[in-house]
């Protein structure tokens, strides 16, 4: 916790600092940048703080589309050459403020595109046949979403974010035993812990865990030496082969619910250190007091607690419009016509269900959510005093890794969870059928419902965010009966709703480039008109 604090100062002395030389956008190309994005958050919904880096992963893609498709008919890219514009690109988009990223950071950008596109042309990868484009197209999305991530990271750092997740790495980390013990080494243990905390805390996802576990395993990997690069390009099918395995490591279930549970003390820890951030140099008298510090976790707990509500219902609005959008349109420009071919009709009660069916759902899901028990404000204060302020009695964190299998119970188990599932499925067909929605609209209403389902329990699952003691309810029990088998379809294929969400591909394709030739357009002749004002005498 000590170091935590004094990191904490070296962080709130650099942020005072002012950027030198800072690059400026124009004003009016970004406000119509700005907007785009948030036409672009409707139907491609990403978590908050997730939607920056799926931006810049974007860019990217569009920007390199030469050395992902091999065009002979497109020229080389040159670093030097495209890292100006990309920055200037990421910067229009709004997720970074105008004017506080210094000019030098386009070196930055500038070592980083070297780095990932000799990545790119010299990995094994590049060499395959065309039998073998799955799996190169895969390695391209792995290391596009890399590099956004080192980008995003690089224009602008998120040190208290990743400052808290080291602390509860660390914490975690110490007072953890494995049983039996010998079965995982230090760094594995360490790496599982570092993954769970990173979903546990801020929900981060698969190419963010994957970055920053990789600058834990290879500590020269951000340091954009281009000879390291080469001896890492050398591995990559080793490295790339690892860091699957680590993200999907067969015990990964365990950790992250032991960190789930421990959560709530650190993010509350973090709270409490924003509000002391004007008083600064009594922050560490303040923490150690047990009384005031108490008062202050109560004060953030409150604050917290208030704002959960407004975030949940931001979230279910985005992700429920995001899901209404990608619906409509397949429903015009697919179902429909292919409807009116098969069938001759399409009727006017099936068009009503196969739009508010979903919405509906997902606004039952959402606002079934409870706050947190009465109770859980004085479990929260133990469990931070727990983590924040020494005793004499240490905390072992448990986690068994070889669970006694009762294989009949678990027989009975998965088959009762197999028939809350299909009972689901079938449900939900039912309903689409007695509204007369056509057999070829079912199927995708069905899995259009999963996914709904799905992004309505990671919601909930979100509201648990500061919850140390857990309250259930029956009717809580009986939704998950039926409810958590369909997430698990809708998780699958909301992981490929970036080939399904054809409209978000649309925008990708056919939109997105020139509508950004378009903004560099605009912001060069407001150059031009400014120089042309200046010379008025």
């Amino acid at each position: 916790m000590q170091r935590y604090i004094d990191e904490y100062k070296k962080i709130l002395a650099q942020e005072k600092n002012p950027p030198v030389n800072p690059i400026y956008v124009d004003e009016i190309a970004s406000k119509i940048a700005k907007l785009y994005e948030k036409i672009r958050r409707v139907i491609d919904w990403k978590e908050e703080n997730l939607v920056r880096r799926t931006s810049i992963e974007r860019i990217l893609k569009r920007r390199l589309i030469s050395e992902l498709s091999e065009w002979a008919l497109l020229p080389d890219l040159e670093p030097a050459k495209i890292a100006g514009p990309i920055t200037l690109e990421i910067i229009r988009t709004g997720y970074f403020e105008n004017g506080k990223i210094p000019e030098a950071k386009i070196q930055d950008v500038e070592k980083i595109l070297a780095k990932y596109l000799y990545i790119l042309k010299n990995s094994p990868y590049a060499k395959e046949n065309a039998l073998a484009i799955k799996t190169k197209v895969q390695f391209y999305n792995w290391i596009l979403e890399i590099a956004a991530c080192e980008i995003d990271e690089t224009l602008e750092f998120s040190h208290k974010e990743n400052l808290l997740m080291e602390f509860m790495t660390e914490s975690v980390f110490e007072n953890l035993k494995l049983l039996p013990e010998g079965q995982m080494d230090d760094e594995d243990k360490y790496i599982q812990v570092y993954i769970a905390v990173h979903r546990a805390l801020f929900n981060l996802d698969s190419p963010i865990i994957a970055f920053n576990v990789l600058k834990k395993r290879y500590p020269q990997f951000a340091l954009n030496d281009m000879d390291f690069t080469h001896d890492f390009t050398a591995r990559i099918q080793e490295i790339w082969d690892q860091s699957n395995m680590d993200l999907e490591h067969p015990k990964r279930g365990e950790f992250q619910k032991l960190c789930e549970k421990y959560d709530a003390a650190y993010l509350i820890i973090a709270d409490v250190m924003k509000n002391l951030e004007n008083e600064k140099e009594s922050m560490g008298k303040k923490v150690q007091n047990k009384e005031t510090f108490k008062a202050l976790i109560e004060q953030a707990y409150r604050k917290r607690l208030e704002t959960l509500k407004k975030r949940l219902f931001r979230s279910a609005i985005y992700s429920t419009l995001s899901i209404f959008v990608a619906g409509a349109a397949s429903l015009f420009i697919f179902e429909y016509p292919v409807a009116k071919f098969f069938y001759g009709e399409f009727s006017p009660l099936a068009l009503v269900a196969d739009t508010t069916i979903p919405t509906a759902l997902m606004f039952f899901l959402v606002s079934i959510i409870k706050p947190p028990a009465k109770d859980n404000l004085e479990a929260l204060l133990e469990e931070v005093l727990r983590v924040s302020h020494y005793r004499e009695e240490k905390t072992t964190l448990v986690i068994k890794l070889n669970k006694k299998v009762r294989k009949l119970m678990n027989l009975i188990f998965t088959l009762v969870y197999l028939a809350g599932g299909l009972g689901s499925l079938y449900f939900i067909y039912w309903i689409f059928k007695i509204a007369g929605t056509p057999l070829t609209s079912l199927y995708i209403n069905t899995a259009n419902v999963a996914v709904i389902v799905f992004a309505a329990m990671a919601i909930r699952q979100k509201s648990k965010e500061i919850t140390i003691k857990e309250k259930g309810s029956v009717l809580e029990f009986i939704l998950d009966f039926f409810s958590i088998p369909l997430a698990k379809i809708g998780s699958w294929l909301s992981s490929k709703w970036k080939e399904f969400n054809f409209v978000s591909v649309f925008f990708s394709t056919l939109v997105d480039t020139p509508f950004s030739s378009f903004i560099e357009l605009l912001e060069e002749w407001r150059n031009y008109i400014k120089d042309k004002q200046a010379e008025i005498q």
